[in-house]
């Protein structure tokens, strides 16, 4: 999820979930709810802040999950500096730490 941190927003289809979180065949909607979307909402909001999930569902018989929607506040990054990582302005090889370490 930290590859759409700036967006704040990812849809998982359930089959996608199960292969990136690399899940037995058998689990079915209601184990990954309980084996992994409780404990994710339980260490993962402290990383994502308003870290939310929703399940989207077929309309068809039986009601099943499709997807999952991962909804997050989006991290705002810095505004886009022209010429910052040009080889002219680095050519005297030197390293200058320009932030305070504390």
């Amino acid at each position: 999820m930290k590859q759409w941190r700036t967006i704040g927003k990812r849809e998982f289809s359930l089959d996608e979930l199960k292969r990136l979180l690399d899940t037995p065949d058998y689990y079915l909607p209601s184990h990954i709810d309980k084996n992994i979307l409780k404990p994710v909402m339980r260490e993962l909001p402290q990383f994502f802040p308003g870290l939310k999930i929703k399940k989207v569902k077929d309309n068809t018989r039986g009601n099943p999950v499709k997807s999952y929607i991962f909804t997050w506040k989006s991290e705002k990054s810095e505004k886009w500096i022209d010429g910052k990582y040009d080889k002219k302005s680095m050519s005297s090889g030197k390293v200058v730490r320009k932030e305070k370490i504390t």
